[in-house]
């Protein structure tokens, strides 16, 4: 189903795409991304809940293991998931999840194509800006 395979003009080609949603049926381990106002980023380990809906934020590239994706919760998961130290940081700026395909597969069930609809107005400006550099709502109903 998640799998990645390069198409014959050497694009990745992927049933997990930009914009699709997923809801986690049961606790998922998975790592966690912060970014920071600077060039850097750190890494942590967490759980997402089950019953989170996630937002795939990347179309994988080709020989991808995982995809970048952000709970549509972000708000509520930013304060049980991020580390104290990265949120009390005057540089921090976002974090993310990192999901294999295989746990994408295996522990997350695609739901409808919807409007991507976040608890935190940061997230919700960061899917907007990101939405306006691609031009528009990504297809992600294929």
């Amino acid at each position: 189903m998640s799998s990645v395979h390069p198409s014959k003009n050497n694009e990745p080609t992927s049933s997990v795409k930009l914009g699709q949603v997923y809801r986690a049926t049961r606790d998922v381990p998975t790592l966690g991304i912060v970014t920071y106002k600077a060039p850097a980023s750190s890494g942590f380990d967490c759980i997402i809940p089950q019953g989170t809906r996630i937002i795939i934020m990347n179309n994988p590239p080709q020989n991808a293991k995982g995809v970048w994706a952000m709970p549509l919760n972000y708000g509520e998961l930013e304060k049980k998931l991020v580390p104290t130290q990265d949120l009390d940081s005057p540089k921090y700026q976002s974090y993310g999840l990192m999901v294999t395909f295989e746990y994408l597969e295996r522990l997350f069930v695609r739901e409808a194509a919807q409007e991507a609809v976040f608890d935190d107005k940061r997230a919700q400006e960061e899917w907007k800006n990101m939405l306006g550099k691609l031009g528009g709502v990504p297809n992600s109903t294929t």
